[in-house]
């Protein structure tokens, strides 16, 4: 059996395409990583800018909106730690410390997938403007979602006293970045599959191939 490989490349094309763009998008993104985050002067001001303290703020109403929607008294204040080097917004319901919100809670990452594997894919550029977009609001809707829930469980578990309450807290935080993540990696599925199906150029091929069969 003589394998084709010309007809096989030919049949496969705009998938072969898709994962090369993928993987030189993600090492792009790597590299600004890299260059951000190991180089001290870059990183200091990476995470000093005016995007982040505007992501960052954006995220901490938005959960005291969510908060006080809800019936709590939740307040927000901002403040620079030297042990990060940057500033930290604050959500907290008085008269619990609150939980922080830094840099690494933005879900800058998550949302570099979401972006990575729609610009990746075939389609028109108003249609992966948008579906970017709204792809990117609702990973940080449910973001402030959680943010919502760990300021809350942190308020019940202050009211509690000893060791076992710092424990749990300590727990909680502990899981519920791998919660998070795992949900969100299943909203970037879904939301992939929903672009792939109704807004890029795949199913206009299909439909072109079986045309011409």
């Amino acid at each position: 059996m003589i394998i084709n490989f010309p007809d096989i490349f030919s049949r496969n094309k705009p998938i072969l395409f898709f994962f090369i763009k993928l993987i030189t998008i993600c090492l792009f993104l790597f590299l600004i990583q890299k260059i951000l985050f190991v180089n001290p002067s870059a990183r200091l001001w990476f995470v000093n800018s005016e995007l982040i303290y505007f992501i960052m703020k954006g995220i901490a109403l938005s959960c005291k909106f969510f908060l006080n929607l809800f019936g709590y008294n939740a307040s927000v204040y901002y403040s620079y730690h030297f042990s990060v080097d940057h500033g930290l917004f604050v959500i907290h319901i008085p008269p619990d410390n609150g939980i922080y919100i830094g840099i690494q809670c933005l879900a800058i990452g998550l949302c570099s997938v979401f972006v990575a594997l729609i610009v990746s894919f075939n389609g028109k550029t108003l249609n992966k403007i948008f579906f970017i977009a709204a792809g990117t609001l609702l990973i940080q809707f449910i973001n402030i979602l959680r943010f919502c829930y760990l300021v809350v469980a942190s308020r019940s578990l202050s009211e509690k006293e000893g060791r076992e309450s710092v424990q749990m807290m300590q727990k909680l935080i502990e899981n519920h970045h791998n919660i998070f993540n795992l949900i969100v990696y299943v909203v970037i599925l879904l939301l992939f599959v929903l672009y792939v199906k109704y807004f890029s150029d795949f199913k206009k091929r299909a439909i072109g191939d079986k045309a011409i069969k």
